[in-house]
């Protein structure tokens, strides 16, 4: 087997971003992935946001999710 090209990037004025392409009714289409670091945007906020930085930008699916990993590590740790 050949050897896997890395995934190019591309800058713009806002920034770092991927090309991501996918299919809806049988037709190509293709998306920005904004990247920090070279990891995509959200994953970057997940790992490094604190609570306020996260309800500033008004991602509360991350609060939410980062707030019941730490309710389950501190519940594992009582036991």
């Amino acid at each position: 087997m050949g050897k896997k090209k890395k995934q190019k990037v591309f800058r713009d004025k806002h920034g770092e971003f991927k090309w991501e392409h996918y299919l809806i009714g049988g037709k190509q289409k293709k998306r920005k992935i904004r990247t920090i670091d070279g990891i995509p945007k959200d994953e970057f906020m997940e790992q490094h946001a604190d609570e306020i930085t996260l309800l500033k930008e008004e991602r509360f699916d991350l609060l939410h999710r980062k707030q019941k990993m730490s309710e389950a590590q501190s519940g594992s740790r009582g036991r």
